[in-house]
């Protein structure tokens, strides 16, 4: 059994931290969903090109990673860019929906979310239930439909915390394993709009009687909320990494969460129209130093071991329909 050689707890928070200069390139356009002068009804106008920029950037890193593409060993640094994208991306429409409405639409937030992750979800988890049901070996089934639950359930992370097999070259990996990102995400989705809400309803109701808008005040607590978040989760990354077990700090959503936070305090800023202008006249260097701090990243970390070979079993046989009930 080979393990894939992990980076340094500090290095990797610094990777990190260098990977998310290159979002920087989408500050310099305005922030539409943060209008104030948007009503209630008129359509959303919350499309950044450069966004898109940074999510191919993301992706083609990611895959040149997978196929095991000479130089590109830390492309898992992707997965980090995304992280941040969708703590950008979720805070900016959750401030939008308290500057326009004066509360979180929590319903609608979550809806909207339902309709954009699940269907996919299911067309992938359906294509691994008929592969599982007749391709699959044998000793896989158990692990398959557990993997199965979990991902629906949206704690695919912790399953593979738990089965300890991301790191691992064992030879036998779930064609779900990649799930524990989503997972990771959704838990976001899911706690940070109800932290939020709470926050609102307690500025709301301190600031009732003053007959004072709560926009400022929410978009400073969200700010700080984010700014604590990121030192804990940072800290508990460095608690939790282990180098011979490092699946509790890599896939674990408090050790994770300092990114999407990354992207929340990003977001904050971004209503500051002083932030906005300085950020424009630096542009240009923002995008060379994030991109720089990407390839550094991809050039300097230690290469992945490619995963072993299956295990010697007797039950490798593949017949139909040998799910087993209960």
């Amino acid at each position: 059994m080979t393990n894939r050689p992990v980076r340094s707890a500090p290095l990797r928070i610094s990777l990190d931290l260098l990977s998310q200069a290159a979002c920087s390139l989408a500050r310099n356009v305005a922030v539409p969903w943060l209008s104030v002068s948007q009503k209630p009804g008129e359509p959303s106008k919350n499309r950044i090109p450069a966004l898109d920029g940074v999510r191919a950037v993301a992706v083609l890193v990611f895959m040149a990673f997978h196929v095991h593409t000479p130089g590109f060993s830390a492309g898992l640094l992707g997965v980090d860019a995304f992280f941040v994208l969708s703590g950008f991306l979720i805070t900016g429409l959750l401030l939008r929906d308290v500057s326009v409405y004066g509360r979180i639409r929590l319903a609608n937030f979550w809806s909207r979310r339902v309709r954009r992750l699940v269907p996919a979800v299911l067309v992938m988890v359906t294509g691994v239930v008929t592969w599982g049901a007749f391709f699959a070996p044998v000793y896989q089934l158990d692990a398959l439909r557990t993997d199965i639950t979990a991902t629906l359930l949206d704690v695919a992370n912790w399953r593979f915390i738990s089965s300890s097999s991301y790191f691992t070259g064992d030879g036998v990996t779930s064609p779900l394993e990649h799930t524990w990102s989503l997972a990771v995400e959704e838990q976001f989705y899911l706690l940070w709009p109800l932290l939020l809400t709470l926050a609102v309803l307690v500025i709301r109701r301190r600031y009732r009687a003053r007959g004072r808008p709560i926009g400022a005040s929410v978009i400073r607590v969200v700010a700080i909320l984010s700014a604590v978040g990121v030192a804990i989760s940072t800290g508990l990354l460095a608690w939790f990494y282990d180098p011979s077990a490092p699946e509790r700090a890599y896939m674990g959503t408090d050790a994770r969460a300092f990114e999407p936070l990354l992207g929340a305090l990003l977001a904050c800023l971004a209503t500051s129209e002083r932030f906005r202008t300085t950020v424009r006249r630096y542009a240009g260097s923002a995008i060379v130093l994030g991109l720089a701090g990407l390839a550094l990243g991809c050039c300097c970390s230690e290469p992945a071991a490619p995963r072993g070979p299956p295990p010697p079993t007797t039950e490798v046989a593949r017949s139909p329909c040998r799910w087993r009930v209960g």
